[in-house]
């Protein structure tokens, strides 16, 4: 109890968004594998929640609208133009840099989400509208490229706005 604020450790939940969930995706299956193993100390997580959430860091950062313009100029000319987009020393480059960030990525938890209470979202937005727009830095344009599938699909039917 924490002036008068009472936290209950069998409810424990854990909501990302963006690039917090990028960072937090691996919290949840690390902490119930610890809290199964007979760590004490920690509650499992019953539920998450993954906000707009996206993963293989390198790709997104490619991909991505509002980034790319500003990362791929400068990979460009600190390399006289090897890592240039389109060239294979720049694929090379993305993959081997994404080894280092996998341990992380979430992508590599995905599994671990199998059979669990979670929810994952996407921003998709409407093209040429300012009132409804895309999420220009984690493209969902990405997905087919990345993980050989579409964007998720729709469970609410849209608004008529």
């Amino acid at each position: 109890m924490c002036q008068g604020l009472s936290i209950d450790p069998s409810r424990v939940y854990f909501m990302s968004h963006s690039l917090s969930g990028m960072g937090g995706a691996a919290f949840p299956p690390v902490n119930n594998a610890a809290s199964a193993a007979g760590n004490s100390n920690l509650s499992p997580v019953l539920a998450s929640n993954l906000l707009n959430t996206g993963g293989q860091f390198t790709r997104l950062f490619e991909n991505s609208q509002s980034l790319a313009p500003q990362l791929l100029p400068v990979l460009d000319a600190a390399s006289d133009g090897v890592l240039a987009q389109g060239r294979t020393e720049l694929n090379i480059y993305f993959n081997v840099f994404q080894s280092q960030l996998d341990s992380a990525d979430p992508v590599a938890y995905a599994g671990f989400y199998q059979n669990t209470n979670t929810l994952l979202t996407e921003i998709v937005g409407v093209d040429d509208d300012p009132e409804r727009p895309t999420d220009d830095t984690i493209p969902n344009a990405a997905d087919d490229q990345l993980y050989a599938m579409g964007p998720l699909k729709p469970r609410f039917r849209k608004p008529d706005l």
